[in-house]
């Protein structure tokens, strides 16, 4: 048993006293509310603070990548120039020297790529690293003019002036050069772009390429730290006020437990949108649920008993005349087959059998209409012995399966059991849609009937349109 002296001790004589000096249960809820609002609000204002940093740290890696893929890219362009100049010089075919001057010219990864650095870094030793990069990297394609020049001049089938590029860049020979043999052209074209010094502007390039990299990497790892150490410190505050909030949760569950209070406001709502109430709290309350759960369940029961014998008939469980004009609406709001129905010379059968057999017919015909038709379907006992059926999404070219059904009622009611409960149906239908009138329908439906009875009964006949 805890003394007065334990935490648990404590707050249950705290609570004791409240309640002795008058402090209503909704004032120690304002209260406890009160501080849960101004936790929140602290946790809310200490996440966002914490989401900023998060959102520094995740922009710093989405720069960084960017930032990678570009210097990426100028390596890839440059790389791609020297691949095609090489290729035109050792081969002569056009296509590499067109492939040149479309990345050159139109595709420009590496001027795209000094573009995205500056854009981030304009003032950077980054973006200094690129722009070097990117002016060896221009002073080494007039190399690679010079060489493509030199191939062109040396290959008899080539027509200068079809390369309109390199015209247009004022790329010349000097006198000399025009002299040369064709295999001595081919020669010296092949040396600009394969020999040392070209391979050594080359690495040039990317080392500065690779000192752009290093600098973003490491400018990008000290923005990630610095975030995360902002962070790290947010979450730490974040977990005082989760615990401070955490106690007065606590403090609040002893709280409703010993007053009893919560479990009362849970009902008040369920009570008012008519529905059983939860078994759960004290004692008092869980006894007080239970009896008023076995009362709404009894009145449940009540009411929905009360409203199946208001609109079905109690003989036959079919739908009553109330129920009938309380289903019209639904039945009838799409297409529909409207089956007006009643059993052969029923009056002269109860004079011969009595009510109690009569009774017995009625129930059979109704059982056989519901096994025959759907459970969307719906079967009414509208008078004595006259039912209607009223078949939902139904059309006229329905109506074979129709007749087959009131032929199967009829076989079945000609061979019962007991000799005595012999009987048949005669049957009138009607098809109707939303926009039919249900008099004219029933109208229909009527005038079939009585053509069915005129003719000697026990079938079905389908009204005219």
């Amino acid at each position: 048993m805890l003394s007065g002296g334990s935490p648990k001790g404590r707050i249950m004589k705290l609570f004791s006293n409240l309640r002795s000096r008058g402090v209503s249960q909704r004032k120690l809820n304002y209260i406890m509310v009160g501080l849960v609002v101004l936790l929140s609000v602290l946790l809310l204002v200490s996440v966002y603070l914490t989401m900023s940093r998060y959102n520094v740290m995740r922009a710093a890696t989405d720069d960084y990548i960017d930032l990678e893929k570009a210097a990426a890219g100028m390596r890839v362009g440059s790389d791609y120039l020297t691949e095609q100049v090489r290729s035109f010089v050792v081969t002569g075919n056009r296509e590499y020297y067109d492939n040149y001057f479309r990345e050159a010219n139109v595709t420009r990864r590496r001027e795209v790529a000094l573009e995205t650095i500056e854009k981030h870094l304009s003032e950077t030793t980054a973006a200094a690293a690129l722009r070097e990069s990117k002016d060896k990297s221009d002073i080494l394609m007039w190399s690679e003019y010079h060489a493509m020049l030199l191939t062109i001049y040396a290959d008899p089938d080539h027509v200068i002036g079809e390369f309109v590029e390199l015209k247009n860049i004022g790329a010349q020979l000097t006198p000399d050069e025009l002299l040369l043999s064709s295999e001595d052209m081919m020669k010296k074209a092949r040396e600009i772009v394969f020999d040392v010094n070209y391979i050594r502007q080359k690495e040039a390039i990317m080392a500065k390429l690779d000192e752009c990299l290093n600098y973003i990497e490491t400018d990008t790892r000290a923005k990630e730290i610095d975030a995360a150490e902002s962070m790290r410190s947010r979450l730490a505050l974040q977990q005082v006020y989760i615990f401070a909030l955490i106690i007065i949760v606590l403090v609040m569950v002893v709280m409703t437990a010993v007053l009893v209070t919560g479990p009362l406001l849970r009902a008040i709502p369920r009570i008012r949108d008519d529905q059983p109430l939860d078994v759960t709290g004290a004692y008092e309350y869980r006894f007080l649920a239970k009896t008023y759960n076995r009362i709404y369940a009894s009145n449940r029961e009540k009411s929905a008993k009360l409203a199946y014998q208001a609109t079905h008939d109690e003989l036959t469980g079919a739908y009553n005349r109330a129920g009938y004009e309380q289903i019209l609406a639904i039945a009838c709001a799409g297409d529909y087959a409207y089956i007006l129905l009643d059993i052969d010379n029923f009056k002269s059968f109860n004079d011969t059998h009595g009510h109690d057999i009569g009774d017995k017919v009625l129930v059979r015909v109704a059982e056989m209409l519901k096994t025959q038709f759907r459970a969307d379907d719906y079967v009414c006992r509208i008078g004595g012995d006259e039912f209607v059926v009223l078949a939902t999404k139904v059309k006229p070219e329905h109506s074979e399966l129709l007749k087959r059904k009131i032929d199967s009622v009829n076989a079945e009611l000609a061979v019962p059991e007991d000799p005595e409960l012999i009987a048949s149906i005669s049957v009138g239908i009607a098809f109707g849609n939303a926009e039919s009138s249900i008099k004219q329908v029933f109208k229909r439906a009527d005038n079939a009937l009585y053509n069915v009875k005129k003719n000697g009964r026990s079938g079905c006949e389908f009204a005219a349109d």
